[in-house]
């Protein structure tokens, strides 16, 4: 009945079962200790109040980056995740639009509004209920209608949207966006301190596409004249522990990776 009133009056209703708006700049918070007094450059929708506080939170403390606005908008009685998308992803001072949804309002409605996002800024959507179990906990929660995973990655696809799989991947992803350079290419020249972390990056870099090849003989020959391989390698990756001893050695390994034809971006993975 209030959803219909709301509608019919047109008051916004938001919710029911959610904490709210997030706007930092304004001082406005959802939930206890979210960062206030900055005004960023990610939005975030998200139907948990709890995933919207924590995102904002782990965003700061994980990589000192702010909200422009956020909110949690629970069960969606009058406004939906189409509704936010438009209203947070096409607003200009927007980079990086982040969310967590666990259904969509109306699937074709949806579809157009994140297009017109993506067309102009990067979408990030964490999608909860991805199980037969987790389906029936997001319809306790939410209420949530279940789609079903091929029918989510058909709207990913269809969307340009990038999909994650958990609050993690949301934080890290929407920095990354905000931070790194597009990279010409899928080649990746990589530094490590232990080899088994290198294979295991390796490994991870390759099931999504990308490559850690051979360096070039010119980049080879010179990395030996200074590079000690006792307990390491420089064949790419460069498994660096013991050739790193000053910040000179740092940058000099770091330059001939740069300028190595075989590779199209640096990644370092230090502890």
């Amino acid at each position: 009945t209030l959803a219909r009133m709301a509608q019919e009056s047109g008051v916004a209703l938001l919710g029911p079962n959610c904490t709210g708006v997030y706007n930092p700049g304004r001082y406005m918070c959802s939930m206890h200790d979210m960062p206030l007094g900055v005004d960023g450059e990610v939005a975030m929708v998200s139907q948990s109040g709890t995933h919207a506080g924590w995102f904002a939170k782990a965003l700061h403390t994980s990589h000192g980056l702010h909200e422009h606005r956020g909110v949690s908008f629970g069960n969606a009685a009058a406004i939906g995740a189409s509704d936010w998308y438009a209203y947070l992803g096409l607003d200009p001072a927007v980079r990086v639009l982040a969310s967590y949804l666990e259904t969509v309002d109306d699937r074709d409605r949806f579809v157009a509004t994140t297009r017109a996002v993506v067309a102009q800024k990067p979408v990030v959507i964490w999608k909860g209920g991805n199980t037969v179990d987790g389906a029936r906990a997001a319809a306790n929660h939410t209420g949530a209608s279940p789609v079903s995973p091929e029918d989510w990655a058909e709207i990913l696809e269809e969307t340009g949207a990038i999909g994650v799989a958990s609050m993690e991947e949301l934080v890290d992803t929407t920095a990354a966006l905000l931070r790194l350079r597009g990279a010409p290419g899928p080649r990746i020249g990589l530094m490590i301190l232990t080899g088994g972390q290198g294979i295991a990056i390796t490994d991870t870099f390759a099931r999504h596409g990308l490559r850690v090849p051979p360096l070039s003989a010119a980049s080879l020959d010179e990395l030996a004249t200074f590079f000690d391989p006792i307990g390491g390698s420089y064949r790419n990756p460069l498994d660096a522990a013991y050739a790193t001893e000053t910040p000179a050695m740092l940058a000099r390994q770091l330059a001939i990776l740069e300028r190595d034809p075989n590779i199209d971006a640096i990644a370092v993975d230090f502890f």
